[in-house]
């Protein structure tokens, strides 16, 4: 598997699990989701080697 296929699913996997949660009614919380998915979007990024 190459890390972009393994850093697809590792992507794919987290945003199931978010949709399994629900989505939060507090717009704190939804701010803090918004960020982290952010921020895995950023590592998942540098582990491509790439700054999408």
């Amino acid at each position: 598997m190459t890390t972009d296929a393994v850093a697809d699913t590792l992507h794919e996997v987290l945003e199931g699990f978010i949709a399994v949660c629900g989505t939060p009614d507090d717009p704190a919380v939804a701010a803090a989701a918004d960020d982290a998915l952010a921020r895995l979007d950023d590592l998942l990024a540098g582990a491509r080697g790439t700054d999408d």
